[in-house]
């Protein structure tokens, strides 16, 4: 593993590279807790995506840059959302598998997009082991650009599609530099067609896009569930939702402090409890008031390393 850096050594390498793109991503100070990695991991994995895809402007090259740069671009809007998990109620995620004839037009997102904090050494990447600080994932909408932050860029939205698709990041201990995803259709159901994603990697590959490594697409379809059950559960327990807010406190950087917002902080994994198939029920009634989205197309997926917003990456 070449990644020896720490994460408080990425933030200031970051910051001393790139300033005004950090400004505008590390906008606040979550005062995490130790079980957890702090909150600035989540500004060092966009940051150093947004540097990359403006780099990479012409394929071949790792555009899946992109795709997390224009979900940059989306959390901005909502001032980046982000939910501390519990260990005991992340374990009982990992378990539990989501609705199966459920897509993920059904299922309604809090936010555009959004961000969990997941516990320190709860998930580690199939293939290379490393540690899986956070997982987001964002709707990005078939039609109009999005605006990447601290940039004068925008990502073209339809570069590669005609349908809405959702994107599932993570980033990769322990400097959070490294950043994965998979992009799909808003179509797929929560957990993605596996063989629909290598195929879209072969026909990627073939158009000359150059593929990085990364785990395999069983492993990024199980992220996207993962991504999908930590929602349901917030929709379907609400009691177990605890917001944040503001400590009152600034760091020296003027920075203002904020307690973290956790789900499940009190929840326990009981043998009795049927917590886990709840969120299959609230599911089934999400979808018979859900808004169905009718639009034709396909679309590319990003799984360590696929293209789908594409090399459109301009000014705009």
């Amino acid at each position: 593993m070449t990644d020896t850096l720490t994460l408080s050594q990425a933030a200031e390498f970051i910051k001393g590279q790139i300033p005004n793109i950090w400004r505008v991503i590390h906008t606040r100070h979550i005062d995490s807790p130790g079980t957890h990695h702090p909150h600035q991991a989540l500004a060092v994995g966009l940051t150093a995506a947004i540097w990359e895809a403006l780099l990479e402007k012409q394929p071949p090259g790792r555009l899946a840059a992109a795709n997390i740069a224009a979900c940059a671009g989306i959390l901005q809007k909502f001032d980046y959302p982000t939910y501390y998990v519990s260990r005991p109620l992340f374990e009982a995620m990992k378990r539990s598998r989501p609705p199966e004839n459920f897509t993920w037009n059904d299922l309604k997102l809090p936010f555009d997009g959004l961000v969990f904090m997941i516990p320190r050494r709860s998930l580690l990447e199939q293939g290379t082991g490393d540690e899986i600080l956070f997982i987001g994932g964002c709707h990005l909408p078939a039609q109009g650009h999005i605006r990447v932050p601290g940039t004068g860029h925008a990502v073209d939205a339809k570069w590669s599609s005609k349908e809405d698709r959702i994107t599932v990041f993570w980033s990769l201990g322990p400097s959070g530099l490294t950043t994965q995803d998979v992009t799909f259709p808003a179509s797929q159901k929560l957990i993605p067609d596996s063989k629909w994603i290598d195929e879209m990697t072969s026909l990627y590959e073939q158009s000359g896009f150059a593929s990085a490594k990364g785990p395999d697409s069983t492993f990024t379809s199980y992220v996207s569930g993962l991504f999908a059950n930590l929602v349901l559960v917030m929709q379907a327990r609400k009691e177990i939702l605890e917001p944040g807010a503001r400590t009152g406190k600034r760091l020296k950087s003027g920075l203002q402090v904020y307690s973290p917002t956790f789900i499940g902080r009190n929840y326990q994994i009981l043998r009795k409890d049927h917590f886990l198939r709840l969120p299959r029920f609230r599911a089934a009634s999400l979808a018979a008031t859900a808004e169905r989205r009718k639009r034709g197309g396909t679309l590319a997926r990003s799984a360590s390393g696929m293209p789908s917003c594409g090399p459109n990456f301009g000014t705009g």
